[in-house]
């Protein structure tokens, strides 16, 4: 039995594309190769517009499959093997609009998007492609998913871009704007025959644009930024794009965030960021990294999040970053402008780079166990972190375990830390170990021990005393930029707001070796 294996209608005089049949395809990467290759020109059209609209920009027809209205010169369409490659030829535009309906129901024969394919589709050339859907998808492969040296851009009320198995970017200019659902997505996070793990969404280069209504990207297995693309995406409120039904909200522990899930980076295992500069402003988490459930491949995803590159600047109305599992930064920079929570993972660990983080609850916080025991752990030995929290009941620096440092520079200011401990500039459930580096914990000048063993000691609370060879601050830092200097060290920090109060550590420092100003 045939399969429509991609299906794209064209009405005008001057270009027709057509549809291609094949057999055996079951889009599940065992797609037989179709029966036909297609070369499309102006002057072998495939398929004919109506003769009432020869000419027209506006005429509109149907297959079984899908409604389409296209004008413009096109590339081609061409397969090889299980892929089809739609190229859009330089100097040329090319326009894609579904005409159909609103999806109101599930359909076999309708065709999920403007441009849908049973198996892998490559999408390039050097030519620009506009492709609007008012239907369901943009478009839509049951396989794989890429792009390269294109000039896109898709609108859908639903997802822009998909591929169930991956979508990957490698060059051109992609906007993807969905209005109700999300910007680009895959759905499987099963092992192909050959044994390639699905589900990944890569970008590693261009320049991509993402508005959506939802996730910005919601990958079923891994996300993965590499190389030097520029990456920004919004979701929910901060796109222009999302329509009046999707903008709804919800309060929870005091945030207000989309209803829906609006994360601008979403993964069912893991994200990593080696390159590039990436932008994010989400109304729900700006990263985020699901762990602890099973996987298509058998596997519990991990809920990792990886910065080791690049450039990321995250908005967020909840987390800027979450990992349910390990949130580790070797290098590049971090920079959380707005958020509920900065930086979450059940262990948080800074190797290098340059790390800002400006929240309204916890600044940097290691969550426990989903038992409830205290074995969060947040662990710095290099790079440059600066936290600043604002908010009643917060903590600049909070390990539901413990706290340890090696190396690096920390800044973690809180201006509400008291001295009972009930809101401070580091908070461990467990014990607070500084080795190395430098901290500068700004609150509270270092107070008494208070009930339940317990310290409220320069805006620390812990279950042990401050570090060894700490000495304390009781100066006022107004907002503004600052610069610590102690020896060699001299590093140069900002403040939202002013801050009274505080310790620091530094191997050697003595009370009159340093300068705070």
């Amino acid at each position: 039995m045939k399969k429509t294996l991609l299906t794209i209608l064209a009405l005008t005089a001057a270009l027709a594309l057509t549809a291609c049949a094949g057999a055996g395809a079951n889009g599940s990467g065992t797609t037989a190769a179709p029966a036909a290759t297609v070369s499309l020109t102006a002057e072998s059209p495939a398929t004919q517009a109506p003769e009432s609209a020869a000419g027209s920009e506006t005429a509109a027809a149907s297959t079984d499959d899908t409604v389409f209205r296209i004008s413009g010169p096109a590339g081609g369409v061409s397969e090889s093997g299980n892929v089809y490659t739609v190229t859009a030829a330089e100097g040329t535009v090319n326009t894609v609009t579904d005409a159909r309906p609103l999806k109101t129901a599930e359909s076999d024969t309708a065709g999920e998007a403007a441009i849908y394919a049973l198996c892998d589709l490559d999408l390039s050339g050097k030519g620009t492609l506009t492709v609007t859907a008012s239907y369901h998808n943009g478009i839509h492969t049951k396989d794989d998913l890429s792009v390269k040296n294109l000039t896109l851009s898709v609108t859908a009320p639903n997802t822009a871009l998909k591929g169930n198995d991956s979508v990957t970017v490698e060059s051109g200019a992609v906007t993807a704007v969905s209005t109700a659902g999300d910007g680009v997505k895959t759905d499987n996070s099963d092992l192909s025959a050959k044994e390639n793990q699905r589900g990944t969404v890569t970008v590693s280069g261009g320049t991509v644009t993402i508005y959506a209504a939802c996730d910005g990207i919601d990958a079923a297995y891994n996300v993965e930024i590499s190389g030097d693309p520029t990456l920004t995406v919004a979701t929910h409120t901060y796109s222009s794009y999302t329509a009046a039904t999707a903008k709804k909200t919800t309060v929870s522990s005091g945030v207000t965030k989309s209803a829906e899930s609006a994360k601008g980076i979403k993964a069912g295992n893991a994200v990593t960021i080696s390159g590039g500069t990436v932008t994010i402003l989400s109304m729900d988490d700006g990263i985020h990294a699901n762990g602890g459930e099973k996987l298509g491949n058998g596997a519990v995803a991990l809920g990792n999040v990886t910065v080791s590159g690049g450039s990321v600047s995250i908005t967020a109305a909840d987390d800027g970053v979450h990992a349910d599992g390990a949130l580790l930064i070797e290098s590049g920079s971090l920079d959380v402008t707005e958020s509920h929570e900065g930086l979450e993972g059940h262990t948080v660990t800074v190797n290098g780079g340059e790390i800002r983080v400006y929240a309204t609850d916890d600044g940097v916080n290691a969550a426990a166990s989903s038992g409830g025991k205290s074995d969060g752990l947040i662990t710095v030995n290099g790079g440059k972190l600066t936290v600043e929290v604002a908010g009643r009941d917060v903590d600049g620096i909070d390990a539901n375990g413990s706290y340890r440092q090696t190396g690096g520079f920390v800044v973690v200011s809180n201006p509400n830390a008291d001295a009972s401990g009930n809101m401070s500039a580091v908070d461990a459930d467990g014990t607070v170990t500084v080795t190395g580096g430098v901290i500068v914990a700004l609150g509270t000048v270092p107070g008494t021990q208070r009930g339940g063993g317990r310290f409220g000691i320069g805006g620390m609370n812990a279950g042990s005393s401050l570090p060894s060879g700490y000495v304390t601050f009781s100066g006022t830092l107004a907002a503004g930029e600052h610069t610590f200097t102690f020896g060699d060290t001299s590093e140069t920090f900002s403040l939202k707001s002013p801050v009274t109060g505080g310790w620091i550590w530094a191997s050697g420092v003595t009370a009159d070796g340093y300068t705070l100003k």
